[in-house]
């Protein structure tokens, strides 16, 4: 753009630039006349984009934008918008003076002020049916439901901490021998060592095949889903421990310590029960 073009958008923006400062300064309480401020904002915007400053015109888009949804309803009219319609005002005065010289520090001013304008107006702001509705779920028949299904679960948690309590256990055998006691290595047991465990581990097991695990009592409730449905338990979780037992026992590779971990867990399931 010519420098000629460029003179005549400074004056008409310099103009435009007044306006909207004079009505920001009577709006101290109360929000600038919605319709004066919009059109001024708007002419600015498009004087902007006409002379290729787009710094200006994304300023000039935010301010609009924040007088919008101060009309709507949807943005209160505080000290802080004021001074944030304030300061871009004030940013837009710097910037036209410096239309024919725009450089770094003009860049840097208008992208820090539109930042601060989308964070305080932003492009898809809440509608209030929303902020309303968030507002209500601290009181409202939401919570009221959420509350009384915490009450209705009471007599279920209830009858399942009972039935824990009640239910008897089985001694538990003797602790197998760890590794150390296997002789000395380095890494964890390896091998010849590793199947001896096992197998000392399975042996220390013969003992409860021949028990009889009693049925716990429990109230039955057709909303609770059983425990033993999620997990082995009892006999299964003991049956479960002599099949992996057994693979281990006839494994050609050797066998990794989630595995190990696997046949520990059942062996707890089992005398859990």
């Amino acid at each position: 753009m010519t420098g000629a073009l460029l003179d005549k958008f400074a004056l008409e923006a310099t103009e435009l630039v007044g306006t909207l400062g004079d009505l920001l300064t009577r709006a101290s309480t109360a929000p600038p006349d919605a319709e004066e401020f919009t059109r001024d904002t708007r002419a600015l915007r498009d004087l902007a984009t006409m002379a290729q400053r787009t710094g200006i015109a994304q300023v000039a888009t935010g301010l609009e934008r924040l007088a919008r949804l101060v009309s709507e309803g949807s943005l209160a009219w505080d000290a802080s918008v004021r001074g944030t319609a304030v300061a871009a005002v004030d940013d837009l005065k710097f910037l036209v003076r410096g239309v024919h010289t725009w450089g770094e520090a003009e860049y840097r001013r208008s992208t820090n002020r539109v930042a601060e304008l989308d964070y305080v107006a932003p492009q898809t702001p809440p509608t209030k049916s929303l902020r309303n509705h968030a507002a209500s779920l601290a009181t409202g028949p939401e919570l009221s439901h959420a509350e009384g299904g915490l009450e209705e679960m009471s007599p279920q948690l209830t009858a399942l901490r009972t039935r824990l309590q009640h239910t008897p256990s089985v001694p538990i055998p003797a602790t197998p021998a760890t590794p150390a006691a296997l002789g000395p290595s380095h890494g964890g047991a390896r091998g010849a060592e590793l199947k001896t465990l096992l197998a000392m581990s399975i042996a220390g097991l013969a003992p409860l095949a021949t028990l009889r695990f009693a049925d716990p009592a429990y109230q039955p409730d057709d909303d609770v889903i059983p425990m033993e449905e999620l997990l082995f338990r009892g006999r299964e979780a003991l049956k479960e421990a002599l099949n992996l037992g057994d693979r281990l026992r006839h494994a050609e590779t050797p066998v990794d310590h989630e595995t190990l971990a696997e046949l520990y867990d059942l062996l707890q399931l089992a005398a859990a029960d």
